[in-house]
Order: structure tokens, then sequence, then C-alpha cells
């Protein structure tokens, strides 16, 4: 792939999200919706002046790491894990059980393979933290109580989605599953996190209070930038997804006196001025509307159990861990968006031959359309509290 692709593509996808994304922020809506929908239009569906490519993959990935990261610094973490630990872990594993089950279910029903059933499953099982608090951070409610659930729960959802994935990539290595190795997994992403949040802080800072006395003031966020890449690239090393580790890095840099004076804003102006809007327009980009023939039954099938799967899951956890009725309604519908997860898995998937390239595009169809119905969920939800 040559500069000049990728610089007209970058160029294209750019101007295009801001534009729709402009448009349907005036129009009451989040920006997200329409720099997704900005990619579908000048990506291979229609007008197929970006084709997808590992160029365009490896920036789009970068800016959901910016995304997260930039979560991570909002989030209040300490404040919302705090006497949620018990309910979040009963709202991921409710949400995440029940989508698996029915999504399999579902899968089998249609006359897929057990192979092609399971895939889809485990692909659905992760909710995308980064869309929902988006969007709820658009909608003024970021420090609200549900807010603070969701990122809990969501945090507790990745770590049931790495189990998953880690079952899978068993399953599709051996044919089976095996329940040792998985409990191992779990002890190490345990690890990892109590390890990153507990002395990742300090280290931090120390970084920070060295970074704040040089000269290049540049520094205050190409400093950060740098730990944020060594936290996501450690956690793909032991098999967790880099998004993970870039929401760990917000965390631990949130805890510093810098973070809100001067990292935060140089961190937004560099992603969302240019990385987050470039990944949801690639996002959308990258779906070919022509490719899943006979898998638009599949779509909307997989529409229906994974937002049932979530919400009557999360919903039900909610309720269990004692959150209000229209407080476990909110974290439902909270929990229903889904992204990098299923685009992983999905792509594992692929590349190991257990499912077409129609189930893949049905599978990024299926986070698209989660990505632009969220936004206009909550904001209905909300409105009607």
């Amino acid at each position: 792939m040559t500069i000049e692709i990728i610089l007209f593509d970058i160029a294209v996808l750019l101007v295009s999200a801001k534009i729709l994304g402009e448009i349907f922020e005036r129009l009451g809506f989040s920006s997200l919706v329409g720099e997704v929908i900005a990619g579908i239009i000048v990506g291979q569906s229609l007008l197929g002046l970006v084709a997808p490519s590992e160029t365009m993959d490896v920036l789009a990935g970068i800016g959901i790491l910016f995304l997260m990261f930039l979560i991570g610094l909002h989030a209040k973490f300490e404040e919302a894990i705090e006497n949620n630990v018990y309910s979040s872990a009963i709202i991921a594993i409710f949400g995440g059980t029940l989508s698996f089950f029915l999504a399999l279910i579902a899968g089998i029903g249609l006359g897929y393979s057990v192979l092609v059933a399971i895939t889809i499953g485990a692909a659905i099982t992760s909710t995308g933290m980064g869309i929902t608090v988006r969007a709820l951070s658009e909608l003024g409610q970021f420090y609200g109580k549900i807010s603070k659930g969701l990122i809990a729960a969501n945090v507790a959802d990745d770590i049931f989605s790495i189990i998953i994935m880690s079952l899978f990539l068993g399953f599709l290595q051996y044919g089976s599953i095996n329940i040792a190795d998985s409990w191992q997994i779990f002890l190490v992403v345990i690890g990892f996190f109590i390890i990153i949040i507990k002395f990742g802080g300090l280290i931090a800072e120390k970084i920070m209070a060295f970074t704040v006395k040089m000269k290049d003031q540049e520094s205050m966020i190409a400093i950060p930038v740098v730990l944020m890449f060594l936290i996501a690239l450690l956690s793909q090393q032991i098999n967790i997804a880099g998004v993970t580790g870039a929401f760990l890095a917000g965390i631990i840099l949130a805890k510093t006196p810098y973070a809100e004076p001067t990292i935060m804003p140089k961190a937004k102006t560099l992603g969302y001025g240019f990385l987050i809007p470039l990944f949801f327009a690639y996002t959308g980009a990258k779906v070919n509307l022509f490719s899943i023939g006979s898998g638009w039954i599949l779509l909307i099938v997989l529409l229906i159990v994974a937002i049932a799967g979530k919400y009557i899951g999360c919903y039900l956890g909610a309720k269990i861990s004692g959150y209000e009725e229209h407080e476990a309604k909110k974290i439902g519908w909270g929990m229903i968006p889904r992204t990098e997860y299923t685009l992983v898995i999905g792509q594992i998937a692929l590349v190991a031959g257990a499912i077409t390239a129609g189930i893949y595009s049905v599978l990024v169809l299926l986070v698209v359309i989660l990505t632009i119905t969220t936004p206009m969920i909550l904001k209905w939800v909300y409105a009607n509290d």
C-alpha cells in the first residue's frame, strides 16, 4: 500500500467523519453515529473510496486505544469499583453467559455448524465500554451512579470476555476446552489488574514528576502516550486486549496531579481531533453489505440475541445486586454495544477458517449497528426517565 493511498484514505475518512458527525450532532444524535455512517458511505459498501488494509487497521486500532485511554483518564476508578465489586461481577456474568448461550442456540437453530455457533457466541459476550461511556459523557451523565456502575461492570465484563476468548482459542486449537488452563488465565488477568492499578500509579506519578521538569512541554503528552502504548503492549503479551491496557494506563495516570490540567486536554485534542473519529469511520468503511448474502437472516437474529442477551442478563444481574428498577434498565441498555472483542474473535476465526468472510461481515455490521443505535437508545432512556 503506497503512502499516497494511505494519505487519501485518512483524508477521506476524517473529512467525511467530521462532516457527518457535525450534522448528526446538530440533529441531536451522538457524533459517533455520523462518523460510522460516514465510513459506510465512503467505504466498500457504497462509494468504494476507502478499502480495508493492514495500515488502516493499525491506525484505527490506535484510535480505539486513545478512546479507552481517555475513558480511563476520566474515570474515578476507585469510586466506581468501590462497593461495586459484587454487583459488577454478577452483571457481567449474567449478561455474558446469557448472550453466549442465546447466540449458540440461534446459530445451531439456523443450521450453522457447532463451530460457527460457538464462534458467534464467543464473539458477542463482551460489551464495548467506549461506546456507552462516550454516549453518557455527551448526555452529561458521566459522573452519575449509573456510569460508575457501568464502568465497574465493564471491567468485570472484560475479565469474563478474556476468559471466554481464551477458552475459544483453546477450542479452535485443540477441539476441546481446558478448564485448568482457563483458571490460570483468570488468575493472571486478576493479577495484572491488581499490579497495574496498585503499583502503576506510583510509577506513573514519579515519571510525570520528572517529565514536568523537562523544557519540552509536549513531553507532557508524549510520555503518557508512551506509557499507554507500553501497558497496552504488555496486556497484549499476556493475551489481554490492548484496549484494556490502554484503559488501565488512563486510570493510573488519572491519579497524578497532571491528569486534568495537562494530560487530558492534550490527549483529547489528538484523540477526538484525529484518531478516534478515524476509528469509528473506518469501522463503517470495513462493512461490505454485498458480501453478506444469505447472512441477513443471521444478522437480524444476532441483533435480537445480542440486545436481548445483554439487556435481560445485565438487568437481572443489576436487580439481584440491589439496583432500583430504572437503574437496572439503564445498566441493561448501557451494556448492549459490542466492539473490539467481537472483531478480534471474528478475525481470529476467519483466519483459522472457522467462519466465512460473509459471517465475519455479519459480525462487523452487528458492531456498527449497535454502535449507531446505543447512543440513540440511551438518549431516549434518559429523556424518558
